[in-house]
């Protein structure tokens, strides 16, 4: 009897963990196929396992916060929370080499982005940064030293990396260019922080994909979409900005997932009197098929308004954007992309100024169109993408005198621009059989290009009426070539880089009217022509998981790159005495080359996190590239006891050299003390039934006394998010 019992128990037992642990699986996501033996390593113990033959494993419970690791040989390895492990169930891996962080986003899309670029990648997830209270998409961009967010007191943000201009920076929101044809670049304060699951920063001049121009680097934005939740609730305030709150509800059905978002933001614009009020609709859905295609469709609608009881101003705005693609296999043709996506931005705005009223609306508006095939080899790949973008924008003013000169003048702008991409990225890859050099891969890119612009301005009312019109019309080949090595090693991954570009952005719709239609512009042929730019960058990435004397740590990330752009064509401004800024294409060779570097050390099993950052530029012309830091350094420690969660920020920014205007030859150079400072922040996690909570405070420029700017004041923060 008790060797019967002794039997049992041990089968009682095997049976109870079974129960008690949940089980996953890993395919490819090219075709579905599991992937048998990989290994699985929770990562700050001796803990894990391996797929079985159908790519099966199991998981005994974890705490939400423990970070799994995926590894199979020649694949992206994959690194998430056991929260979000649990709520895809299923891993699906892409056979690619490393990128920084080895991390990819497990979510529904077939992300292209990650695909085309070998360099240097991070990756930010959005929700970490949550539970330290951000104010938006601008405060954790800015957690990577090469990142600069700059802007005016009205609230807007614009991103800067490694020394660009804002119009130099794509940003992409699911697959979807969100830059605007008339400016040429997107204010990040137009995004909804609790619409975004992670930010991938991919720096450098290199994105082929995605159109021209992208000298500074892309920011692609993965959507919140999939997951298990229900319902989130979200508010945050602060005694120098405003605050805002909203809401998020998710439905999950069979292959459907679907997300409705609304949130409502209040500014109080610095010492201004004025306030600007913003709410921020949003749904997404994304259907995936039993083959895998994906079909998604999203709609982001966002109305403000602008005013103040104090002096005569007022404005309305309206940003608006449609997408729906399909990606996945039609008949015969398998990976397969189509899209239609349409966007416009509406603003109509009152003011009164030098004893006139002043009446004003614009719209900028856009039509994408594209097609994509994919075609997957033994040795590496072709991806092929077309794009059509029709492009409109028109203003029109009234100033109407309302003291001396009751007289009516209307003015009106209209810029139409048609462009055709065509872009192809060539992959090649295989093993070595070198333990150290595990895997090369080569990259070719090429894209043409094609604009069309037709410019037209009038002016109506007064004693000599204009009307002028301007056809231009570009084209130009760009290309990309990258090398990269790379290894999957018993405690260690990395990849060697060198990449070179030759690119070009088009001039914006802005810069093509001012040039032509300025005090300047009357008296000179400034026509503008396409900037290049010639890049070179080469530097290494990885992740290492210490062992022996340095197992106090359980894993550190490194970076470090080394890049050299050079500018033909750089268009600046110039001013003339009590006239408008004309913009103009610089006769002079224009340099960046800078070096930058990151750490992460995770420690006490993933508890302690200590991130380390900086970059150093050297810029050769201020003209073309104003307010830049020569210089910035960055460390942040994260500390997670229990379920509370302390974060502290010191940052030092150089000083920046800044060109004031060019008058009649003589040039004016100005210069901006350094920055630094210290943002402390923290939060604690509760649980209610099945409600999850967060609360937490935050102070920013702690030492700061300066009022004089709102850059460095100090300010605090509540926040407050609930999930179902």
């Amino acid at each position: 009897m008790v060797k019967k019992l002794f039997r049992i128990i041990p089968l009682f037992l095997f049976t109870f963990s079974m129960l008690w642990s949940e089980s996953f699986q890993i395919v490819d996501d090219r075709n579905n196929s599991p992937l048998a033996g990989a290994n699985i390593i929770v990562i700050g113990s001796e803990r894990g396992t391996i797929s079985d033959e159908e790519g099966f494993f199991s998981l005994q419970n974890l705490s939400p916060e423990t970070q799994i690791r995926i590894t199979y040989i020649g694949y992206y390895a994959i690194e998430l929370r056991w929260e979000k492990l649990r709520a895809v169930k299923t891993i699906r891996m892409t056979a690619a080499t490393i990128p920084f962080g080895q991390v990819v986003v497990v979510g529904q899309q077939k992300n292209w982005v990650k695909e085309e670029i070998g360099g240097n990648v991070r990756l930010l997830d959005t929700e970490d940064f949550l539970r330290f209270g951000v104010t938006g998409p601008a405060d954790i961009l800015a957690v990577e030293p090469s990142v600069q967010i700059t802007g005016p007191p009205d609230g807007s943000q614009y991103i800067s990396i490694r020394g660009s201009n804002a119009d130099e920076v794509l940003v992409v929101y699911d697959g979807l260019p969100l830059n605007t044809e008339f400016s040429g670049s997107f204010d990040l304060s137009l995004l909804n922080i609790y619409d975004i699951e992670s930010f991938q920063i991919m720096k450098g001049s290199h994105s082929t994909l995605f159109g021209s121009g992208a000298f500074g680097g892309v920011v692609n934005i993965t959507p919140k979409i999939s997951g298990d939740r229900i319902l989130e609730i979200f508010g945050r305030t602060d005694n120098l900005y405003g605050s805002d709150g909203g809401t998020n509800v998710f439905l999950h059905f069979k292959g459907l997932d679907s997300r409705f978002g609304i949130m409502k933001k209040r500014y109080n614009l610095h010492d201004l009197p004025i306030e600007r009020d913003e709410t921020f609709y949003s749904l997404l859905s994304r259907y995936r098929f039993n083959d895998e295609s994906i079909l998604s469709g999203k709609i982001m609608y966002r109305p403000g308004f602008t005013g103040s009881n104090q002096i005569p101003y007022s404005q309305d705005a309206n940003h608006f954007i449609g997408h729906v693609y399909y990606n996945g296999n039609l008949g015969f043709l398998k990976d397969f992309q189509l899209e239609y996506a349409q966007k416009y931005f509406k603003t109509g705005s009152f003011y009164t100024q030098n004893s006139y009223h002043i009446l004003s609306d614009r719209k900028d508006e856009s039509r994408i169109s594209t097609a994509g095939k994919k075609f997957n080899y033994a040795y590496g790949s072709i991806q092929i993408r077309a794009d059509y973008n029709r492009s409109d924008y028109e203003g029109n003013r009234i100033l109407k005198g309302h003291y001396i000169e009751p007289a009516i003048t209307i003015y009106r702008d209209v810029l139409e621009k048609d462009a055709m991409n065509g872009a192809a990225i060539i992959k090649l890859k295989d093993e070595t059989g070198f333990s150290f050099l595990e895997w090369f891969e080569v990259d070719i890119a090429l894209r043409y290009d094609h604009q069309e612009v037709h410019s037209l301005k009038s002016v109506e009312g007064t004693d000599f009426p204009i009307l002028k019109e301007k056809d231009f019309v570009w084209q130009n080949f760009s290309k990309k070539l990258g090398f990269s090595v790379s290894s999957h090693l018993q405690n260690s991954d990395y990849v060697l880089f060198i990449l070179n570009g030759d690119n070009v952005r088009f001039p914006k719709l802005d810069e093509i009217y001012r040039a032509g239609f300025t005090q300047l512009g009357a008296f000179q042929d400034c026509t503008l022509v396409p900037e290049r730019n010639i890049s070179f960058e080469t530097g290494i990435t990885g992740t290492a998981y210490p062992k022996g004397f340095f197992s106090f740590s359980d894993k550190i990330e490194y970076s470090f790159s080394y890049f050299k752009n050079q500018y033909e064509n750089k268009i600046y401004e110039i001013v003339v005495p009590r006239g408008d800024p004309t913009p103009v294409n610089s006769i002079n060779l224009s340099r960046i080359t800078g070096v930058e570097a990151s750490i992460m050390a995770t420690l006490l099993n993933n508890k302690l996190e200590i991130h380390a950052g900086s970059m150093f530029l050297d810029i050769s012309d201020f003209r073309v590239f104003q307010n830049k830091p020569d210089y910035r350094h960055q460390l942040e420690i994260r500390f997670r006891p229990m379920k509370t969660h302390f974060r502290t920020r010191f940052f030092l920014e150089g000083r920046q050299s800044y060109f004031y205007s060019q008058t009649e030859g003589l040039i004016y150079f100005g210069e901006l003390d350094s920055r630094k400072n210290v943002d402390v922040y923290i939060s604690r996690d509760f649980k209610t039934g099945l409600l999850d909570w967060t609360v937490g405070g935050s102070i920013r420029n702690v030492f700061s006394n300066r009022t004089d700017s709102y850059i460095d004041r100090k300010y605090s923060m509540i926040t407050l998010n609930i999930s179902w």
